[in-house]
């Protein structure tokens, strides 16, 4: 039996933003209210998406800064990132540029391929200190989707989740299809190779 494909998604933000919250919304449909602060939790779930059955490993990392060496090894793994503020916390939607910087220098990136989506949660809530518009400008500058959520009601937990997976299997397929075109073009290269080398041989060998 064919394994099934393992997407690793890893969630970053300031502490105290719904990353948990999210995170077990998502695998058990249930909404965890008391916060209690994470070193890193990993989830893994089962699910069909787009007619595959896959696996999908969820990082919920540390928003805390003592824990920031230990985040730059589980950036090196992640193949998608869900970087979280709260729209009630104007400095948890400051933090999230460092967080994004964070991010691309691990993966060596320039973003413009790495499948990373921008997400305000606690939409629920009434104390918006951060509107949906700057948040947009924000997300266009950096080339990626915002999403707005909410923990406690459901509200589009399970299109986040789904995005980043679109985004990493768009990935992934793009990186096979280069990985191929180099082979192909490689053994096209040694078959021309090889063939001025016979064509060579024959030549020489009619001189003798």
């Amino acid at each position: 039996m064919a394994e099934k494909p393992l997407y690793k998604v890893i969630m970053v933000g300031s502490g105290g933003v719904g990353k948990s919250a999210l995170t077990l919304q998502f695998m058990y449909d249930e909404f965890v209210e008391d916060y209690e602060p994470t070193k890193a939790d990993s989830y893994r779930k089962n699910m069909v998406y787009g007619g595959e059955e896959c696996q999908i490993d969820i990082l919920d990392t540390a928003g805390q800064e003592d824990y920031a060496a230990i985040r730059d090894n589980y950036f090196r793994t992640g193949q998608g990132f869900i970087c979280v503020f709260s729209i009630c916390d104007r400095e948890t939607f400051a933090n999230v540029q460092e967080f994004r910087d964070q991010v691309l220098r691990v993966k060596n990136s320039d973003g413009s391929n790495l499948p990373f989506i921008l997400v305000g949660n606690k939409s629920d809530l009434y104390n918006r200190k951060v509107t949906m518009n700057e948040a947009k400008i924000l997300a266009d500058a950096w080339g990626v989707e915002y999403i707005e959520t909410s923990a406690k009601t459901r509200d589009n937990v399970d299109r986040i989740y789904f995005t980043v997976l679109g985004q990493i299997k768009k990935n992934n397929q793009i990186n096979n299809s280069y990985q191929s075109n180099t082979q192909s073009n490689r053994g096209q290269s040694n078959k021309k190779s090889n063939s001025g080398f016979m064509a060579k041989l024959r030549k020489f060998l009619m001189c003798k």
